[in-house]
Order: C-alpha cells, then sequence, then structure tokens
C-alpha cells in the first residue's frame, strides 16, 4: 500500500510540525509518459498517471502535514484553457475517488517551445484567470539564462504581474547554472521585501493546508 510505503520509509512522518515547511514533488514532467503528449519508449493512460498521483497526494495528506504538487511540464497540460488540465481536483478524483487525493497547488514549466505570441503556453502572455486556474500556480522550471525570448527580470515581474506565485529556476547542477539567474532574483526581492521573505512563504505553505 502506497501510505505504508511512503511512511515506512520514512518520507511522511506522522506529527512532524517542521514538515509544514516542505513540498513533495508527486512526479516531474509526466505528461511525456503518457500516452498522447508522451514521447517516452513506454507510455500509460493519463487515467493511470492520474490515479498514482492521487493516491500518493492522499498518502501524504493522510500521513503530514506537507502541501504536494506535481511538475507539469507545461500549460499546456495544466489548464483547461489549452489543451487539458491533467492534474485538477476533478481529473484526479475521476481516476481514483478520494477527498485527500488533490495537489495544494499546481506547479508548471516554462521552456522557448512554449513561446508563440499568439498561442503560446506562456504565463506571460496571459494571466491566471485566462488560464483557469483554480488553485495557487508556481512556474517551478524554467531556464536561469530566462529562455530566448525574455530575460530573468521582464519574466519574473510579468509572472508576478499576472497572479502566478512565483518562479523556481533550473537548475542548480545542469545544464542551466542557477547563478544566472542570481542578480534578477536579488532585484526582485529588493523590490517585493514582504512577498520574498521568508515568513511569507512559511505562512503560504501552511496555509495550503488550512
Amino acid at each position: 500500500e502506497i501510505s505504508a510505503c511512503l511512511v515506512g520509509s520514512e518520507m511522511c512522518i506522522r506529527d512532524r510540525s517542521n514538515f509544514e515547511n516542505v513540498v513533495y514533488e508527486v512526479i516531474n514532467e509526466p505528461e511525456w509518459a503518457i500516452q498522447g503528449p508522451g514521447n517516452t519508449p513506454t507510455t500509460v493512460p493519463a487515467s493511470q498517471m492520474q490515479r498514482f498521483a492521487a493516491m500518493i497526494a492522499e498518502a501524504v495528506h493522510q500521513n503530514s502535514r506537507a502541501a504536494i504538487t506535481v511538475g507539469s511540464a507545461s500549460l499546456k497540460w495544466d489548464s483547461t484553457a489549452a489543451d487539458a488540465n491533467y492534474w485538477n481536483d476533478a481529473s484526479l478524483r475521476s481516476a481514483y475517488p478520494s477527498t485527500q487525493g488533490h495537489l495544494d497547488f499546481y506547479q508548471i514549466h516554462f521552456y522557448d517551445w512554449m513561446y508563440n505570441p499568439d498561442w503560446g503556453y506562456d504565463p506571460c502572455r496571459k494571466d491566471t484567470a485566462y488560464w483557469k486556474l483554480d488553485k495557487p500556480t508556481v512556474v517551478g522550471e524554467l531556464p536561469a539564462t530566462g529562455g530566448s525570448h525574455y530575460k530573468d527580470p521582464e519574466f519574473m515581474n510579468c509572472v508576478f504581474q499576472n497572479g502566478f506565485i512565483g518562479t523556481v529556476y533550473w537548475a542548480y547542477n545542469a545544464d542551466f547554472p542557477y547563478t544566472a539567474a542570481t542578480p534578477a532574483l536579488q532585484q526582485f526581492a529588493s523590490d517585493h521585501p514582504s512577498e520574498t521573505a521568508y515568513g511569507t512563504l512559511v505562512q503560504w505553505l501552511k496555509s495550503l493546508r488550512a
């Protein structure tokens, strides 16, 4: 059973108050292994991936105060204004009926292939209301260089203005060294000291499980 496995492995530990400051990501960019959008050697139906995500979410919610999300590869698959929202409550519940098998917030990724001024799956192009996002949404992966279409300060500011919760750059030890984004991150923190304070982040995480 997934719940027993997670608790037994100490991934989730009951009654740990500091777990309120922890976020679990069920899986990173699962769409590439889903039939339809997938491009991996082996793919599964969307319902199987959704069931897996919902079962993990249920186990985490039952055994900890941690928040949980999925690292969706793109707004394309996390918005009913685009192709589909694989990860909203209705989709997960359809695959695995549970009152606790839901995500606490959405997480989307952004890379150059998603950019198009007319139809792009781009958090800078339209706001969260346009994308019909019914949960707080983080841009959880983007190149630290900002990509070909945006500079880091521009991207951070437009995402903030469009109602997204924040940005997390790829990556600490991969092909886009995070240090490329450091000056822009420092400037954004200076411009928005309240929103970027650690205490604000902690309170936001706690509010997800209130």
